[in-house]
């Protein structure tokens, strides 16, 4: 069933991707065709589910999955670390379209079209019983809340182009913080921490730097 609701979720974000890609003029004035950014996705998708399938691996030290079958049989084997797939799918969009003006825009379009990949993460993760029925739905309002003003933002340029892919960036790395804390079997590595951890520490305190820097239009 939960694979059927992860087939469900890539056919919205395609979708979501298609329209915010159609007619926006960014992205038909530095000729950037639809069929590119499709094609640009299916491989940032891939190298996105690797690195947060390798993430996710590491954090709970499950390395017996380093396994070619194992590793990518998803339904069998399920988890994947929602940070690891979002800096994953980034570095593959900023290698790929590193040569477009456009692509901080194009950051921001990926990441309202996958939004609801996110959410599907949430809603389908382990919870401990006493908080395994408010928090996902605490989790699905805020998200749906975030959802429309990423996009009023977009269409109505309230947020410089880039500033919507920090921000997820912020939230997602704040989420694997706080939720790993839950993860009893998490692997510690340093001050308590998990690699995942960890690494949400460095790219939240990032995200918000840049975040200011790109909203206060200054050159890093």
């Amino acid at each position: 069933m939960e694979f059927v609701f992860i087939i469900v979720a890539f056919v919205v974000c395609f979708f979501l991707l298609y329209i915010l890609c159609r007619q926006d003029f960014v992205l038909l004035r530095q000729n950037i065709s639809l069929s590119q950014i499709l094609d640009t996705a299916a491989i940032a998708i891939t190298f996105a589910f690797i690195t947060g399938r390798l993430l996710f691996l590491i954090n709970n030290s499950e390395l017996s999955l380093l396994h070619i079958i194992r590793f990518f049989h998803f339904v069998k084997f399920p988890g994947i670390s929602p940070l690891g797939f979002f800096v994953g799918g980034v570095f593959a969009l900023w290698f790929l379209m590193r040569d477009k003006k456009g692509i901080l825009r194009i950051f921001d379009i990926f990441s309202i079209s996958f939004l609801p990949f996110y959410l599907l993460s949430l809603i389908l993760r382990s919870y401990p019983p006493q908080i395994a029925i408010f928090l996902p739905a605490i989790a699905t309002i805020f998200l749906l809340a975030l959802f429309i003003f990423f996009l009023k933002s977009h269409y109505m340029y309230i947020l410089r182009d880039g500033s919507i892919s920090l921000m997820l960036l912020l939230i997602v790395s704040i989420d694997t913080l706080l939720y790993e804390y839950l993860n009893m079997d998490r692997f510690i590595i340093l001050f308590d921490l998990s690699p995942g951890q960890l690494l949400g520490i460095i790219f939240a305190a990032s995200s918000i730097v840049f975040l200011f820097i790109n909203q206060r239009k200054l050159k890093v």
